[in-house]
């Protein structure tokens, strides 16, 4: 589509002959001059202006020329000259073409040779597009923040010729304009829809039909609002790690409490035992509990979990760190038991148990069910930093053959292993 051309007019008097009387008696001058026009291929088109009658013209006295790009036209079937009695003065071409686009001019002389002119443009318009809309790039998926303004759009192949009409949904339901809802169609194409303030209520489904005459296309897309990030609270210790006992083979729990304000869910969580991390697995967990409470569970404790245990909480608003000792008791467990052994007369024999005590255990040693006399020369025991314990026996007849048991007791329970 070409440009319109601006009009342009001018008013030239040709020097006056007449008296000075004459000159003001019937001025000549316009009192609308020409338009430019733009006109679809084919039309009928009408250039045209108005001449001042109040101070007594008669438009019939007036002399009339029209030109086109400088060139006069000749009154015919193609162009046709008006003159109205109300001061009206057109030009009127019947179909406008190619050949009729360019500059007109009108020329309007009086009796006595007053002479105005007034110059306008003639263009041709494009004809409308007689296709439906259509969508070439399409609304594409958005995630926003709560409280940020919204701004779908989607692009059309070429620039709206035809008048379009935009319709926007979410979840289904048609949206309507408002001060915080605005429908924006653009010349390059462009349409848009732009939301302030946006919340979470405002996510879904959003679609727009874009339509005219002649048919419509559409497009979705999916919008998500989050909620603005906040800022941990720096957390608060309200109760801290307790030093406690465990026993060995059972459930065991050590816990403290955080208070982070009203997001007590977040947050890393690290158990230290002797400043190493704890791995949780199958026999022990850290749990979150209501209320900010935090557990270390053991689904059956072990002489090993005993020690120093280091509990951290960090969140980006700080860390905070507290501590306590596990002491683990355990009833006498035999880990390696003694095992029959076989002598020569006059030799020495060793009888050898692992047990594990916590506290430590009284150990018994037992021939046919008595206790034997520990005298440090037929008979001695021992005891090794692994907790193995010993009895020997020094010079072996055959007095010796006989069951030997050993009896591990602490306030907890006792346990026993034989061998002959």
């Amino acid at each position: 589509m070409k440009n319109k051309v601006q009009t342009t007019a001018k008013d030239e008097t040709d020097k006056d002959k007449q008296t000075g009387d004459d000159k003001t008696k019937f001025p000549l001058k316009f009192e609308r001059e020409l338009s430019s026009v733009q006109v679809e291929s084919g039309q009928p088109c009408r250039l045209q202006c108005a001449v001042d009658l109040t101070n007594g013209l008669n438009v019939n006295d007036l002399a009339i020329a029209w030109f086109k790009d400088g060139e006069e036209l000749v009154p015919g079937e193609h162009h046709g000259f008006v003159k109205e009695p109300n001061g009206n003065i057109a030009l009127l071409i019947d179909s406008l073409a190619a050949k009729d686009v360019g500059e007109y001019q009108v020329k309007i002389m009086d009796k006595q040779g007053t002479t105005i002119f007034s110059s306008a443009g003639a263009s041709l318009m494009a004809a409308a597009a007689k296709t439906k809309p259509e969508i070439v790039e399409g609304l594409h998926n958005t995630e926003i923040d709560e409280g940020d303004q919204l701004c779908l759009k989607c692009h059309m192949a070429t620039p709206f010729v035809t008048p379009i009409q935009s319709k926007w949904y979410c979840n289904g339901k048609e949206l309507q304009e408002s001060d915080s809802i605005k429908f924006l169609n653009f010349p390059d194409g462009t349409v848009m829809l732009q939301m302030n303030n946006i919340e979470s209520s405002n996510s879904g489904q959003y679609k727009v039909v874009i339509s005219n005459q002649h048919g419509d296309d559409t497009s979705e897309a999916k919008v998500s609002v989050k909620k603005p990030t906040k800022t941990a609270d720096k957390p608060n210790l309200r109760k801290g790690l307790e030093s406690t006992i465990l026993i060995a083979g059972e459930t065991g729990v050590i816990e403290f409490q955080v208070d982070c304000g009203t997001d007590n869910d977040s947050g890393d969580i690290k158990f230290l035992l002797d400043s190493q991390p704890i791995i949780p697995d199958d026999r022990i967990h850290i749990q979150r509990l209501p209320d900010g409470i935090i557990r270390l569970k053991f689904d059956k404790v072990k002489l090993s979990d005993g020690g120093k245990y280091t509990a951290i909480f960090k969140n980006d608003g700080g860390s905070i760190e507290t501590g306590c000792q596990i002491t683990v008791e355990s009833k006498p467990v035999i880990i390696s038991p003694l095992e029959d052994m076989a002598v020569k007369e006059k030799c020495s024999i060793k009888f050898e148990v692992k047990i594990e005590a916590n506290p430590d255990a009284d150990i018994v040693w037992m021939r046919n069910g008595s206790k034997i006399q520990i005298d440090g020369k037929h008979y001695s025991t021992g005891k090794t930093k692994d907790n193995i314990y010993t009895l020997t026996i020094n010079d072996c007849g055959h007095r010796d053959k006989a069951e030997y048991t050993v009896k591990a007791t602490n306030n907890l329970g006792t346990a026993t292993s034989k061998a002959h």
